[in-house]
């Protein structure tokens, strides 16, 4: 499996200043071998934050841009080293486990599974190595990574295969659980020749993008693993969603909400004892409007978005979001940097409400930051501060 940080461990485990969930992967394999004659071992293969986007996206040609913010260029979004990193699976990995592990080597007894970047990676690599494996658990696939024109071309030479993996697809929400992109690559593969017997739609349309559900639909993978069947669901049949409202209409009317009502404002931050360089400012979750122009979606990759410095002074500033999400404060390091070595400091997750708006969060210096674990321990966590009132 890939993204084996999360598979068999929290956060805390981790060392994590939360207690991220984990897929609890030996707890279902251990309750399968119990109860039936079936026996495995699970591979957990390490994708750390800071590399998912470059080592699960294969290198299949243009990146699809569409919605990405207008400062984003492709080449800083991913490398696409996918399509190395399954041949460093198939040609590295599986070597190593066949020869020091009792098991079995042909693909009908291989199987290989992801979520979100992890789907799309399976799918990658499956219907590109099919000699090394009989199954893939695609999850919640980001498809739209690609356009039509790309996927086609890579299409074109599998849809005929004899030997095609069997594919075991899941997704939930239609728009914020990649349901719209699996809906229409599942009904595609269908459409355009891929054994249907091979193939089979896993869909609960209230999911969303997150561990909890994969983690719930695994044994369900684990039975087309053995099988490449699944008893509860039919092959090769066409699956549409009923809900496709967009998420923000919902939103908006279950707050009875007209985005003009919304009040500008700014979320400050003190950096007159944390003396950074920069600071951003990184918010998640919920629906988040820009406070000034309320549009909708406002949000950035990571690290989030620069502070403007107010004058000479210590206070920086930022548009506020407007809604309920998690705001954190940083200096802006990557992730991708911190792996590298660079230094990088941040508070821990804050709660963030409409009512902060205007308010100014500075850290208590006198609670030492904690250094993060791995391969990332050149970025510390504040976990201490406070909040209070602030006029320009």
């Amino acid at each position: 499996m890939f993204d084996g940080q999360s598979v068999l461990v929290t956060g805390k485990d981790k060392g994590m200043d939360n207690d991220m969930v984990c897929w609890n992967v030996s707890e279902h394999l251990a309750s399968m071998m119990d109860v039936t004659e079936n026996k495995a071992i699970l591979v957990a293969v390490d994708n750390s934050d800071a590399f998912r986007m470059d080592e699960l996206v294969p290198d299949l040609g243009e990146i699809n841009m569409e919605g990405e913010p207008e400062n984003v260029k492709a080449e800083d979004l991913t490398e696409k080293r996918g399509s190395a990193f399954a041949d460093f699976l198939c040609d590295t990995v599986m070597p190593y486990i066949n020869e020091h592990y009792h098991v079995h080597t042909d693909a009908k007894h291989t199987a290989l599974a992801g979520s979100s970047l992890g789907g799309l990676e399976t799918f990658y690599t499956v219907l590109s190595h099919p000699d090394k494996f009989g199954t893939g658990g695609v999850l919640s696939a980001t498809f739209d990574m690609y356009a039509e024109k790309e996927w086609t071309a890579f299409l074109k030479d599998k849809l005929k295969m004899k030997n095609a993996p069997f594919l075991y697809f899941y997704a939930g929400s239609y728009h914020t659980d990649n349901g719209n992109v699996t809906e229409t690559m599942y009904n595609d593969l269908i459409e355009k020749g891929y054994a249907k017997d091979k193939l089979v739609f896993s869909k609960y349309e209230s999911g969303e993008h997150l561990i909890d559900y994969w983690r719930s639909i695994y044994p369900e993978f684990l039975e087309a693993v053995f099988t490449q069947n699944v008893s509860a669901l039919s092959c090769g049949v066409p699956v549409q969603y009923e809900d496709t409202t967009d998420p923000l209409e919902k939103y908006l009317e279950e707050l009875d909400l007209d985005p003009n009502d919304i009040t500008p404002g700014y979320v400050y931050y003190d950096n007159s004892e944390t003396k950074w360089d920069k600071v951003y400012a990184y918010w998640w979750g919920g629906l988040a409007f820009n406070s000034f122009t309320r549009d909708p979606y406002y949000f950035a990759e990571w690290p989030g978005f620069e502070m403007e410095r107010l004058g000479s002074s210590d206070i920086y500033r930022v548009v506020a979001p407007w809604g309920n999400t998690g705001i954190i404060f940083d200096s802006g390091v990557t992730d991708k940097e911190v792996a590298q070595g660079k230094t990088a400091f941040q508070t821990t997750d804050i709660p963030y409400t409409n009512d902060l708006i205007g308010k100014l969060y500075k850290i208590d210096m006198s609670v030492d930051p904690t250094p993060d674990p791995g391969n990332m321990k050149t970025k510390s966590r504040y976990s201490a501060g406070a909040w209070s009132d602030y006029s320009e």
